[in-house]
């Protein structure tokens, strides 16, 4: 079962107490407190003398703080369940709580004064549960085991029937501690591999995200860049405007960084559409817009702001087009552009554009997620349909 975290030593002993009685296995072990009633029950029975009867109470309180105790250790706390490891991870030995079980041990043999083999076989059923818990299986099933052995033979030797009702006892208890363990165990497995699976998910988003954020503003600072330096000589105040709008991208950059990271990241249409629009027209190539951001739909809005950033981009970086077009309909994006087409030109990954780059890729999995459709096609020809130069991005969601 698996323990909450230990408090350090350092702490206030209220704080560690507190900490103690919530762990799983001391919750765990409180459950069978009421059935030292038994072992109780046969000490005050016993035809023994006053100080043996006491020693044989203080044994049994003795008895029930140190179980607490065991299962609140690592010994009872970490979990075996499964995989029947008798060592963690890194190869530290794991602790078999040894020093409990004989503290348990002598606790139930203290009871042997005022009462014999009745008390001290009441206490085979919580050495079980002790055992189940805190050794492998192939340990704990042959100790369990020997329990049965050993309470059937005390019932023997003192010709005392009673007692196999404890001995057999130790077989339900044990089959309980171990089907515990397991479920607690596929249980934590599931939680680790959630985890894992958010941690990957979170870095693969992290990764796509900054990939397309990047990837679209290095690309405007490149072509703001190759601008300045070719009117620097021959036109000095636009160099210098073009230069102003290359740091305001920088801080938008590091603006959209920050947010990707952190999770906060949201893309608007509209600010990518005039985005798109002011790349293009910067690079020389002419744009027509038609509908509008508006005719999005809320729920698909993101979606269509990173199809117009990663078609903007590929447009300006890889196409070679003179002119662009983009449809907004409440069904779908569409980017066309009069380029080389898509399989002309290598893709990120070795392939080509159209075969998928990372952005690509990225736009893929949006669409996925969002239950849309996404494809890279030729341009039809607008004379008579057919694919000629050109590529066609389309972001379908109806």
């Amino acid at each position: 079962m698996a323990a909450a975290q230990a408090p350090s030593r350092c702490d206030p002993l209220g704080r560690r107490v507190r900490s103690a009685l919530s762990n799983p296995g001391v919750l765990f072990s409180l459950i069978w407190q009421i059935f030292l009633v038994y072992p109780v029950m046969a000490v005050l029975s016993a035809d023994a003398p006053a100080g043996l009867t006491v020693l044989g109470l203080v044994a049994v309180v003795a008895f029930s703080v140190a179980y607490v105790v065991a299962f609140a250790s690592p010994a009872a706390s970490d979990d075996f369940a499964l995989d029947l490891r008798d060592r963690r991870p890194g190869g530290r030995p794991v602790s078999l709580g040894l020093g409990h079980l004989a503290v348990l041990v002598l606790c139930a043999f203290g009871t042997a004064p005022a009462a014999g083999a009745n008390s001290v076989v009441a206490f085979l059923p919580f050495l079980a549960c002790f055992l189940t818990a805190a050794w492998p299986l192939r340990w704990s099933v042959p100790a369990c085991a020997g329990l049965v052995a050993a309470g059937v033979g005390a019932a023997l030797v003192v010709d005392e029937p009673a007692l196999l009702v404890p001995a057999f006892l130790v077989v339900p208890i044990a089959l309980s501690m171990i089907g515990t363990r397991a479920v607690v165990g596929v249980s934590e497995r599931e939680a680790r591999l959630r985890r894992a699976l958010g941690a990957a998910d979170e870095r693969d988003r992290v990764g796509r995200d900054l990939h397309d954020v990047l990837g679209h503003t290095l690309t405007a600072l490149t072509i703001r860049a190759q601008l300045a330096d070719a009117l620097v000589d021959t036109d000095p105040e636009a160099a210098h405007r073009e230069l102003a709008t290359i740091e305001d991208l920088t801080r938008t950059a590091l603006s959209e960084m920050r947010q990707t990271v952190s999770g906060l990241r949201s893309v608007d249409p509209a600010q990518e559409l005039a985005g798109f629009r002011e790349s293009l027209r910067s690079a020389g190539i002419e744009v027509e817009i038609v509908g509008g951001p508006d005719a999005v739909p809320a729920r698909y809005a993101d979606l269509a702001a990173w199809t117009l950033r990663e078609a903007g981009t590929n447009i300006v970086r890889h196409s070679g087009a003179t002119r662009a077009t983009v449809e907004l309909t409440p069904a779908a994006v569409r980017v066309v552009d009069d380029g080389v087409g898509p399989g002309a030109v290598p893709g990120e990954d070795g392939g080509s554009v159209g075969s998928g780059g990372q952005g690509l890729a990225g736009l893929r999995r949006r669409a996925r997620d969002a239950g849309a459709t996404f494809a890279v096609t030729a341009a039809p020809d607008a004379a008579d349909g057919s694919t000629g130069p050109g590529t066609a991005v389309e972001m379908r969601w109806s």
